[in-house]
């Protein structure tokens, strides 16, 4: 009888990682190599354009005051 078990869940290795990025990591809060750009505001952190259309993404971070 055929067991509907799901099978065992593979990792990702750190080869395998560097095989995703062409073997180029990009240093620690470089998103330049995700297409990002800094969006040159005081609230919002980077800006990528939106394919196909006119568009822009803007991104950024909020926190509160500890």
């Amino acid at each position: 009888m055929a067991s509907n078990a799901p099978g065992p869940l593979t990792t990702c290795t750190s080869a395998c990682s560097r095989a995703a990025t062409g073997g180029v990591l990009a240093a620690a809060g470089d998103v330049s190599a995700a297409g990002l750009v800094s969006a040159e505001h005081p609230l919002l952190g980077a800006a990528v354009s939106l394919a196909g259309t006119d568009g822009v993404l803007f991104t950024g971070r909020l926190s509160a005051p500890e």
